[in-house]
């Protein structure tokens, strides 16, 4: 398995459209994201709600953005990867709608309706029929670099947000963005596949993950980033992954993993931060993880969030982010996948349109 991980022909050989590239390439798509973003003029507007109305890798930085301000904002952040948007917004609703592609049909007949609810929409897209129409309706509109996978343009999909955001009065991260790329640099090193196994995080724990069917679990705020590594485990590394949180899983996951026969043939993978959590949560998830998972779970891996002071919640749940979406394409390359293509994501929507 090393000498696999080890072996750049090789790598090159089953990573042929370079997704391993966009990985590394996320400290760097920050800063772009950012610079695109501040290029463009808003009206100021104060908000009731907020809401990301998008799907697949155009919705995870709505939340992680949810994630991130929990504490920070008063204004409800809500993610919406529906066909409907909820009867509460309005002329009051800051609507994103997000759409890597600009065709994605959920994200389109949310727009529609946020148009006729009056919302005040901001559109982040490459193209497609959402730059279309948001000409067609004189809708702000946020262009990013096209030719992309969408959940390899995370940055791009991301950062106008929070730049949106920061020209509205509503929060200013600019420290903690700068922190958060600091961050993602210096971890960057360590996880490119130049840097052997032996050496590199990334490696060791796609070589843990070889085999199993993991359950991600994202303590206090990484629950987002929980729902990121399933769906890169899902999308990249082909196989099936699930995530779930503390301290719901304790009113009814937990039974399951006592008394189902076959709990033993699930990974449980806890996202922690190097920091402490509040007392109880702490105490939660030492008891589940000491008296449940380790008697119960084939394996139990634990992977620790580091980076900046305690108040930098960014600049961890990124690094988790990161560190994950490494794993993810180790383990494709472990499985002897390309880790780019989704064959059966896009034979299904071909489908679907022909109805």
């Amino acid at each position: 398995m090393q000498q696999i991980l080890d072996d750049m022909d090789e790598i090159k050989r089953l990573d042929t459209e370079d997704m391993l590239g966009f990985v590394q390439n996320f400290p760097k798509q920050i800063e772009e994201a950012k610079s695109i973003s501040e290029r463009t003029d808003l009206e100021v507007f104060q908000p009731h709600q907020i809401l990301i109305a998008g799907v697949g890798g155009s919705a995870i930085g709505g939340d992680i953005l949810a994630s991130w301000l929990f504490k920070r904002i008063n204004i409800p952040i809500f993610v919406n990867r529906a066909y409907k948007l909820p009867t509460f917004v309005g002329e009051k609703t800051l609507l994103f709608t997000v759409s890597y592609s600009g065709n994605t049909e959920e994200t389109l007949s949310l727009f529609d309706e946020g148009i006729k609810k009056r919302c005040r929409i901001v559109a982040i897209t490459s193209g497609g029929e959402l730059t279309r129409r948001c000409k067609a309706e004189n809708v702000k509109l946020i262009s990013i670099p096209s030719g992309k996978p969408p959940r390899a343009s995370v940055a791009y999909l991301f950062m106008p947000i929070v730049v949106t955001l920061k020209k509205l009065g509503i929060y200013d991260s600019d420290r903690e963005v700068a922190v958060a790329i600091d961050n993602l640099n210096a971890l960057k090193g360590k996880l490119v596949p130049e840097n052997p196994t032996d050496k590199n995080p990334a490696k060791q724990i796609a070589q843990q993950l070889q085999g199993e069917t993991p359950i991600i679990y994202g303590l206090a705020i990484f629950n987002a980033i929980a729902r990121r590594w399933q769906t890169q485990l899902n999308e990249n590394s082909k196989v099936l992954a699930w995530h779930s949180t503390f301290p719901e899983m304790n009113h009814n996951e937990i039974e399951a993993w006592a008394h189902d026969g076959n709990s033993n043939k699930f990974t449980a993978v806890l996202l922690r931060d190097n920091f402490k959590m509040e007392g109880r949560l702490q105490k939660r998830v030492s008891l589940t993880k000491n008296t449940i998972l380790e008697k119960h779970a084939k394996k139990v891996i634990e992977v620790v969030a580091e980076g900046g002071e305690e108040k930098d919640y960014l600049a961890r749940m990124l690094y988790l982010m990161y560190l994950g979406d490494f794993v993810s394409i180790y383990l494709a390359i472990l499985r002897g996948e390309n880790p780019t293509p989704v064959s059966a994501i896009e034979g299904f929507k071909r489908d679907l349109a022909g109805f």
